[in-house]
């Protein structure tokens, strides 16, 4: 598709994810989805093309790509190969979510590993009850408790989670205690060599076979 006209910026940006696209992500497509297999390599190729931060802010070592721009290469990238570009589409929404939530401490932090490359991060989202993603006020979301400057999960269970038992971190809204109203939400952002998950189903997604888009539950500190 073509968006007219398109900044030298956004044409840079689009022209480097349908190179990597073409040469790394496509040729592996085919057995991606047959033998549905993530597709470690073909993420690790888009993290070396440098479009690991792609939304993350300049500031903060990432690219600080405009929306339009994030459509573009996702779109490059998806056309070759869908599981990967959903599951570099899942990272690219978290990054950018928690980019744009944390101290300046935790700019040090998650946000510098998101932008090198370090952290590989996806969405933990839709439970059971609910409809998908879409977080209502009069929805009964996962309630966690305090423990001392943390959180406890204890059996949170999300339906749908791309890049299930793959991504380093996995961010999720909730709500922190029983008492809390549906409508007081909690961002999350688990990372996932502190707690101990489970994936609980296979996915054999039409097209999409790769992606490990499975429910998980999380249980720990």
């Amino acid at each position: 598709m073509s968006y007219l006209p398109l900044e030298e910026r956004q044409q840079s940006l689009r022209d480097r994810a349908r190179e990597v696209a073409t040469s790394e992500v496509g040729p592996r497509a085919e057995a991606t989805d047959r033998d549905r297999a993530f597709p470690r390599e073909s993420l690790a190729a888009l993290r070396d093309a440098g479009l690991w931060g792609l939304r993350v802010d300049a500031a903060d070592g990432g690219l600080g790509a405009d929306l339009l721009s994030t459509c573009l290469v996702v779109e490059e990238v998806a056309r070759k190969c869908p599981s990967t570009g959903m599951c570099y589409k899942m990272h690219i929404e978290a990054s950018e979510l928690v980019s744009r939530m944390p101290s300046a401490a935790q700019r040090q932090g998650i946000v510098r590993e998101i932008a090198n490359g370090q952290a590989f991060l996806t969405v933990a989202g839709g439970e059971t009850a609910g409809r998908g993603d879409d977080w209502v006020p009069g929805m009964r979301l996962s309630a966690v408790t305090r423990a001392g400057e943390g959180y406890r999960l204890d059996g949170i269970r999300k339906s749908y989670v791309t890049s299930a038992g793959e991504a380093t971190h996995y961010f999720m809204l909730c709500r922190v205690g029983e008492d809390a109203k549906p409508n007081q939400l909690t961002a999350l952002l688990v990372p996932a060599d502190q707690v101990q998950w489970e994936t609980l189903e296979s996915w054999n997604g039409l097209g999409m076979r790769g992606n490990n888009s499975m429910p998980m539950r999380f249980d720990g500190t």
